[in-house]
Order: C-alpha cells, then structure tokens, then sequence
C-alpha cells in the first residue's frame, strides 16, 4: 500500500513606510502631475525626458485620489520603494504599454500595495524587476487585470508566500495577461483569508524560479457562497524546476466555497492540479494535463490531479480531462496513516437521470501515467468509495480485468473505498466518404462493412454518403458493390483518429455502345442547326456545322429523344429505342416558316404642333442583322419603319434639331406593332455660341504692333478671342452680348470638374470678337447673354493655353543676373545701370507690382509662390523681360 502525502501553502504580509502622500482631496494625477507636486519624489527621467519617470522614495495615493494613466509611460522604481493605493484608484489604459520596472535591474523595486475599499483597472501594463502587487481590498473595491504582463519579479523574504499578484481579502479579475519567471507564484492568496477571483485567458510559464514547493497559481479560500474560476490558461512549467506545480487551491477555514477549474492547459510542473484543506467544493472539467512529473519522487508529487482532506468535507466533481505521462493520474489521499477521514469524488455517475446532482457524464482520458513500472491512472488512498464511470482508461482493452491494473481501491488494500468504474467510456472514431462516378454521387450503391467478426451492410444515400463510428484499434474491412460498376475493397485500422476516405470514385463496366447518326437538310442543301439529345432522361446539346451531320454514341435499350431547331424553320422531334445496332436517321428536312414583322411609328411635334426638319435616327438589332434608318421630318412630322422588324428586336430611336433638345428612346418589340404617339421636342431657351477659339501676338521688347485698335509696344501679348453667334432661330429670348471667363490652372483634362468660385470673368461684349492686352495661361470660354427672360447660355467648348513664349533680345545689354533672395522676399538684379522702373507681371499678363525710380532691390512679400515676368526699363530706354521662380 502507499500513502500519498502532499505539501501545504503559506503567505506573508508586508509593511509600508510611504514618503510622498497625495493631497486626499479627489485629485485625478498622471505622473506628470507627481513630478509636479511630490517635492522629487517622483521625477522625470534624464535618460528618457518624454515618457519616462524615476520613483525615489514610497508613494501613497490617498482616497479618494486617482492615478489615471492613458499614455504609454516607463516608470523607474528605486529599490524597497513601493507605490500604495489606499482607498483610492489607480486605472491604467495605455494605447500600447505602461512600464513599471526597477531603477536597476539587479535591486528590485518595492510592491504596488492595493488597500481598503481601493478600486483599480490595470490594462496594457507591464510589472517587472520589483516584489509584485498585494491586494488587500475589502468588499466594496476591485481589483482588475487585463491584457498586463508580469516578469521577473522577486521576493526572497524569509517566511514568503509572495507572488507576482498577492491576493489576501476582496475580489480580483484577472485575464489576458501573461506571468513569466517570477520568483514564487504567479498569483497567490493566504490559506487563511478570503479571496475570490476570476483567472481566465492567461499564459503561465517558468513561475516559481526559487523552486520552492508552490504552484505557479497559488490559490485559498474564497468568500462564502461565492465560486472562485480558473478558467482557460496555460500553464507552462520549467522542467528544472522540479518543485513548482501547476494550480493549487486550499482552504484553512471553515468557511465553505467552491473552485471551478476549467479549460486550462497544464505542462511540465510538478503536479497538475491539486485541491486541499476543508470545506471545499471544487469542479475540475475539461483540463488537459501533461507530463507533469518533473518531481521524481513519487512520494513527493507528480499527480495530474490530487485532492487532500484529512478532516472536514472536500468535495470534488472530476469530468472531461485528458490526464496524459504523470507519475500518478489522480489521486484520492485521505488523513494517513488511519484512512478515518477523506475526499469525496465523482469521476464519472452514468446510473443516475441526467437531471439528478450526482450525474457525471465523466469521459476523462487517462494514457501513460505511473510509476516504478506500474501504471496509476487512479489512486484511492481515502475510505470513502468513488464513482468512476465512462472514462477512458490507459489500456488498450476497455474491460475489467485490465482496467483493474490501473485503478487501485480497495482490492488493494481493505481501508480504501470501493472505486465503480464499470462501465467505461469506449472511444469511438468516424468513417466516412463519398461514393462517386463521373464526379456524381452514385446513387444504389452497398456498403458491406467488416469489424471484427461483425458484417453489416446498407445501402448508400442519394448524396453517395456514407459514415459509421467504431472503436479505436478495430480493424475495418469494407466493400462498395454496385451494378455496372467494378467493386471497390479497402481494409485499415482506426488510430486515435477519424477516417476520411474522401470520394471514392467506381469505376465502370464498359457496356457496349451504338452510333446514331443523320443529317439535318432543307430543300436547298444541309443545315447549320442545334439538337437537344435525350437519352435516358439526360438531356445533351449539341450544334452542328455547316454541313448538317451529327454523330453520336449511346448504350444499348437507351430510350433517345432528339429535338432540331434552326432559326426560320419549324422545330422537330424524333424518338426511338437502340436495339442492338446502329441508327441511321438519314436527311431530317427542315420546313421553314415566315415570321411576322411588326412596325413602329410616331409623330415629331413641338409646342405649336407638328415639327419639320426633325432629324429621326432609327437603329433595329435582330437576330439577322442591324438596320440603321435616317428620316427627316415633313410638315406632318410622322415617321414609321414597317416590313422589317422582327419580334424580340431592339430598337433605338435618337431625335434631333438645331434650337431643340435631343431625344432618345430604347425598346424590345414584343409580339405587336409600337406607337410611340407624339414626341414632343422641347425649344432650347438660352443657346450657347459655338466654335469658341483662341489666339495670340507676343511682341518681343523692341517691336510694336496693334491690339484693340491701339498701338502696344513689346514685350507684351495681344490675345485674340473669337466664336460663332448662337443658333437663335428657335429662341425668343433676346441676345444682348458675351460673357469671356477664365480659370487659371496649368493642367486640363476632359471632364475636368472646374471650381465656381475660382472662376474670372475677363470681359463682356457684344460682339462675338474680343481683343486684349493680355497674355494668358488656363482655361477659357464663353457664353451667351439673354434678356426677355433674362439668362445666360451653358459654356461654349474650352480653350486651353498651358505656356507663353517669352523672348529676351540681350545683345545690347551686358551680362547681367536677377537673383530671388528667399530669406528677403525680395528680388535682387545685377550688372544692370541706371534702372529707370521695374515692373513684376503674373503668367496672365496682369501687372501685379511696378517702382520707379528705384535701386537694384523689389520686394515680393506679398506674392505668393510662383512663375513671373520681370520688366527692367533703363534711363537710357533699354527693356529687358525676364523670368524668375518665387518660392
């Protein structure tokens, strides 16, 4: 017989000497408002002055004051300093990370103390370098956890129960975050206090570097009636840390509450899951557990599951695990050496209704667990008897005999409980597949299945699915038969693992086959047509070419249906058996027939009736080709297209006239003539000019010429502007003049979208010919002017000059340069005497600044950036043009 006996869990406490108290008047401070007002206990960090902070001495947060972080900060800790929450709140949401790490890596920083009623929510925080956090935290405040990491945090006091997180009384979330080699627990509370909490969603790994006998999640008693969970973590342990274990839970108290372990991942620790101490319910579901043996003493550890009570009720409901390579699967260990005193368990009760509090579906997996060369998936050293139904047991065979080699209970040794582990779970896998042919499901087949010495068959669906379940390591054999088809055999063995045969696709007995054949004529020669073949209801198409013959192949007693249609002929259909031979069908004459044509007409009227001179464009699409049809309007107005159109032709009638806007229509004739009735054309009210063009004159700096009827003198442009009158028979409203406009813009493109309030207007005239002075970069057009109503015309099409010419005669002039001086704003001209005036022009030929008598500087503060002309005019009458880039 072997008595298991496994160690307990202790905690600490820890005094605080704060240096720095904040004002407990309800401020809300960053760390920046510490350094402000904490006299230098806290200060801002030399060696990263954007973010990062250095702590000399303890901080208190006094209620009912706020540290609020919502920035990415590094804070610095000095050594033994530590940072106490009393009563107050502390709420960390960086957008990426809050540091809180010691001043010098090798002498860590103190702890963040949570006291009293203090309320803290701590997200995309990091805690390294430092003794952890303790949380002392009554009913009334909380304690959350999210999406933080704790690493490296270190606490060799003499008596520790220490931890990374150090719960002792209140409540505590703690999820999303991730706990690294820290020097004891990962997360630990007091035997003796309570403390509820949530852990979920966290990765454990490396905790407990001392290797002292702790879990990485060191958990006590919860308050009363409340229900602590560890739920969905990973928990990684360091194999040469042979004494940390994966969770433990323990109560000292009489108070009774409950643990719910579920969903975790537990690897390489010491033990997996243990639960000790009195008054405990605990539920521990679908963990799975692996290879936590690094305790080689199998006296000392290395259980999947161990639960301890030597006095008052401990409770446990055990389902759903998968308990893989431990010393000991689970272990039941009662007050030893007397065995007077012990654990209740449930593995697993199938004998009672689903609905009943004992029902345990329980379907825990053990594989691989023992010691000393015997295997121990379950050791009951506890005289209470255990229900253990329905699990799967680390033997190949599943019966009693050998599942009795791994369960040890009061067989073993007369003081232990009776453990019921009849029935067991069996472990079935699925087979399944598709029957296929010619990438179809096949319908009728059978499917014969062989396992073991059982044989049965069934037929397959009408999705050619089929799928059954049987035990791991059977040995299947199955065979698919079906009419006309080869038979398909195959024979393997389940290993822990559903069987997918994918499609498996027969493969046909040839049966013979017979050729049809024929040619499809009119009384003119052989056709192009199309036939629709049915053969045993599956319906083929197929076009023939020029020639009219068509060939194909079908099995013997097929029933054939062959339909021809041609486009201007009258459809036929043929039907007969094949019977052993070939069928020749000969010249199929095809009867041709006239469909009916249909017409369409209507009238073209304006306002004061039928309208002449109306331009009818008619487009006809067809199966025989398209009819393009012009008519010009009459007095009448009418116009109509007969003989020629054909049913399901589309139609397309564009209508147009100078002075009116245009229309247009678009239809399906369907089986009767179209009226289209009056189509009214409305008179466009306000035409626009038309053939808008543009030219210019540049006159170099020593020639003249004439531009508006007056004498200009270069360098200058003379720009030219001239379009045709508007279409204004059709208006009676009157023509008054012109609008020139312009927009400046150095690129233009077809459907360019031209900004209204950039827009210019150049001139007004009442004349279609323009003349100016004026040189001219952008986009122009004009528009026509109304009154009796008033109103302006839509544009006339675009002109678009993207440069001018500019042309320097420097032959009598010496060298000389114009510089831009951008840190002057101003322009700077050399080699060139006796300047009489300076003028400064845009690209548009508009001056935009002049001096006279003046030195060899011009200012150009209030030009923006840009391409200018320069005009120099000297004493002795010299002018030269030049240009120059502001920027």
């Amino acid at each position: 017989m072997k008595n298991l006996i496994f160690a307990g869990i202790f905690f600490l406490t820890c005094a605080i000497n704060a240096q720095y108290t904040t004002p407990g008047t309800g401020v809300v401070w960053n760390f920046n408002d510490l350094v402000d007002n904490s006299g230098g206990v806290v200060v801002t960090d030399p060696d990263n002055p954007t973010n990062g902070f250095i702590v000399n001495a303890t901080v208190t947060v006094e209620e009912p004051d706020e540290i609020l972080i919502i920035t990415d900060i590094v804070v610095r800790i000095k050594q033994d300093f530590d940072i106490v929450f009393n009563s107050s709140k502390f709420t960390v949401d960086a957008p990426g990370q809050a540091l809180f790490t010691a001043f010098n890596q090798s002498n860590e920083w103190g702890r963040i103390v949570i006291d009293d009623d203090a309320i803290v929510d701590l997200k995309n925080a990091k805690f390294t370098y430092g003794k952890g956090i303790r949380v002392a935290i009554d009913p009334t405040g909380s304690f959350i956890v999210d999406n933080c990491e704790f690493s490296y945090n270190f606490d060799n006091d003499s008596s520790p129960m220490y931890a990374a997180i150090n719960l002792t009384e209140g409540f505590a979330t703690i999820k999303n975050s991730t706990f690294l080699d820290n020097y004891y627990a990962a997360i630990a509370s007091g035997a003796n206090t309570s403390s509820t909490f949530i852990i979920e969603n966290n990765y454990f790994e490396g905790n407990v570097t001392s290797n002292t006998n702790r879990p990485q999640i060191n958990i006590g008693p919860c308050a009363a009636g409340d229900t602590s969970k560890i739920i969905g973590n990973t928990i990684i342990g360091n194999r040469l840390h042979t004494m940390a274990g994966g969770i433990g839970t323990s109560s000292l108290l009489s108070v009774s509450c409950a643990f719910l372990i579920q969903d975790n991942f537990i690897q390489d620790n010491r033990y997996g899951i243990t639960l000790t101490g009195s008054n405990i319910y605990g539920k521990i579901i679908g963990n799975v557990l692996l290879d936590n043996n690094t305790e080689v003493n199998p006296m000392m550890g290395g259980s999947g599951i161990n639960i301890t009570n030597s006095a008052s009720n401990v409770f446990a409901y055990i389902s759903q695990n998968f308990i893989l390579g431990h010393l000991w699967g689970i272990t039941a260990v009662g007050n030893v050496p007397y065995l007077t005193h012990g654990p209740y368990l449930n593995l697993g009760n199938i004998d009672v209704e689903p609905d009943h509090p004992d029902y345990n579906i329980g379907m825990n997996f053990f594989r691989n667990n023992g010691n000393g060369g015997l295997l121990y998936d379950f050791y009951n050293n506890n005289p209470h008897d255990i229900m253990a139904q329905n699990n799967n047991w680390g033997v190949e065979t599943q019966d009693f005999d050998n599942i009795s080699t791994v369960v040890w209970h009061q067989p073993t040794d007369e003081r232990f409980g009776l453990v019921t582990f009849m029935p067991p779970y069996i472990e079935t896998y699925t087979v399944s597949g598709r029957v296929v042919a010619e990438n179809e499901p096949l319908v009728g087949a059978q499917l014969n299945v062989e396992i073991g010495e059982n044989v049965y068959s069934t037929t397959i669906n009408s999705d050619g699915v089929f799928e059954f379940t049987a035990e791991n390591n059977a040995f299947i054999s199955i065979t698919i038969t079906c009419e006309g088809y080869y038979d398909y055999t195959n024979s393997f063995t389940i290993e822990d693992a559903d069987v997918d045969l994918g499609d498996i696709v027969m493969i046909p007995i040839d049966p013979p086959t017979y050729t049809v054949s024929g040619r499809v004529v009119d009384e003119n020669g052989p056709l192009s047509a199309l036939l629709f073949v049915e053969i045993d209801g599956v319906v083929y198409t197929v076009t023939l070419e020029s020639d009219g013959v068509f060939e194909f192949t079908a099995e013997n007693n097929a029933f054939i249906s062959i339909t021809i249609t041609c486009g201007g002929y009258h459809p036929q259909t043929i039907s007969f058996t094949i019977e052993d031979d070939d069928v020749d069908l000969g010249d199929i004459v095809m009867i041709p027939f006239i469909p009916p044509t249909y017409t369409v007409s209507g009238r073209v009227v304006d306002e004061n009736g039928p309208l002449q001179g109306a331009n009818v464009h008619i487009i006809i699409t067809q199966d025989y080709g398209t009819y393009d049809i012009l008519f010009l309007t009459d007095e009448t107005g009418i116009f109509e297209v007969a003989d020629i159109i054909k049913n399901n032709a589309t139609v397309t009638i564009k209508i147009d006239k100078i002075g009116y806007d245009s229309y247009e229509n678009s239809f399906i004739v369907e089986d009767e003539d179209v009226t289209l009735g009056d189509i009214l054309l409305t008179k466009i009210q306000f035409p626009a000019p038309q053939n808008f063009e543009m030219t210019y004159t540049y006159y170099k700096w020593d020639e003249w010429g004439m531009c508006a009827g007056d004498v200009v003198y270069g360098p200058t442009y003379c720009s030219t502007f001239q379009w045709e009158v508007p279409y204004l028979t059709e208006t009676s409203a009157q023509l008054t003049g012109y609008n020139l406009y312009y927009y400046y813009t150095d690129v233009y493109y077809e459907g360019m979208e031209i900004p209204i309030d950039n827009v210019v207007l150049v001139a007004h005239t009442t004349n279609n010919y323009l003349q100016m002075e004026v040189g001219i970069i952008g986009l122009l057009w004009v528009t026509a002017v109304y009154t009796e109503p008033e109103g302006e015309s839509v544009h006339s099409n675009y002109e678009f000059n993207d440069d001018l010419p500019i042309s320097i005669d420097k032959s009598e002039i010496p060298s000389y340069s114009i510089v831009y001086n951008q840190q002057e704003r101003a322009v700077e001209i050399f080699g060139i005497e006796n300047i009489k005036s300076i003028a400064i022009y845009g690209l548009d030929g508009i001056l935009l600044n002049s001096i006279d008598d003046c030195n060899n500087i011009i200012e150009m503060k209030n030009i923006s950036q840009g391409v200018y002309i320069i005009k120099i005019t000297t004493e002795t009458g010299n002018i030269i043009s030049d240009k120059i880039v502001v920027f």
